[in-house]
């Protein structure tokens, strides 16, 4: 049984990963997907043989790597081309395993989920935390190569929230507005997003690294793990780069400082912060998701 944070609700803990199980399971390509993730070794072929195995999933990839954002000159017509002349295969991995969870989780019934912001800060997070944790030398190999979806699934909980209990979040999401959405779900469920994001990790059977990184930081461990400082610092790279005031790297830099982790504040904001380019994409993909 996950253990809760601390002060939280065992009772709710329980009831909400009792919620989690009742949810469908991943479907076959995404079940081949995770079982790929953080495997540096993968072909780029492969990945891309695996997700043409989910036409729609496949359209919306193929979809995002013609869009305007890539500038293509020749547009690529299959999962191949997507794979190794446009997104990558970590990217196309992660984005398929995002696309099949959306698909899992119905968040029709839920108007006020802003389905458009929660992706565009799960890729922001993704992205920051695939550029930070390059600049960590003492990760693994697979921990790099795994970064980019633990940032893209780093607050599913909060949409498997919405898609079980679509009342009680529209009444969150009604709350005050000026208080962190994580606080206001405290205070409807007794427990707060990432809690969720575990159960549904371990009920999908998502890595293991992901899983110990998502107890660590529920459990108020992370500090003792280095993925969890990566998302951590990721977390606060990706709301940072949204922010509409003018860019002041001294405050980034403050802000991103992390004495957990080896690498300084300076550093992380010349890793983490998107440029123009990186920021293109990311709209690309957030239009891709949204839709």
């Amino acid at each position: 049984m996950t253990a809760p944070m601390p002060n939280e609700s065992l009772e709710s803990a329980r009831d909400c990963i009792a919620s989690v199980r009742m949810l469908p399971p991943l479907p076959t390509v995404a079940v081949q997907i995770v079982s790929r993730l953080g495997d540096e070794f993968i072909d780029g072929n492969e990945v891309a043989d695996v997700v043409a195995q989910d036409p729609a999933i496949c359209a919306r990839l193929i979809s995002l790597a013609n869009s305007a954002y890539f500038g293509l000159r020749t547009p690529v017509g299959d999962m191949r081309d997507v794979v190794n002349r446009v997104l990558g295969a970590d990217t196309v991995r992660s984005m398929a395993l995002a696309l099949a969870s959306q698909n899992a989780l119905d968040t029709s019934a839920c108007a006020s989920f802003d389905v458009r912001r929660f992706w565009r800060r799960a890729l922001g997070t993704a992205a920051c935390c695939k550029r930070i944790a390059a600049v960590v030398e003492e990760l693994a190999v697979a921990e790099r190569e795994c970064a980019y979806a633990m940032g893209l699934c780093h607050d599913l909980g909060l949409m498997a929230l919405v898609s079980i209990e679509p009342a009680r979040m529209s009444q969150v999401f009604a709350a005050d507005e000026s208080r962190p959405v994580a606080d206001r779900v405290h205070d409807e469920f007794g427990f707060t997003p990432p809690v969720m994001t575990l159960a549904l990790a371990e009920h999908w059977e998502l890595p293991l690294l992901m899983i110990e990184t998502f107890r660590a930081r529920v459990n108020g461990e992370g500090d003792q793990h280095s993925m969890a400082m990566v998302l951590r610092a990721a977390i606060r790279a990706a709301a940072y780069a949204e922010r509409e005031e003018e860019f002041d790297r001294d405050e980034a830099a403050e802000l991103l400082a992390d004495d957990s982790l080896s690498v300084p504040g300076p550093t992380l904001v010349d890793a983490a912060l998107p440029n123009e380019r990186q920021q293109a994409a990311l709209d690309g993909a957030v239009e891709t998701l949204s839709s």
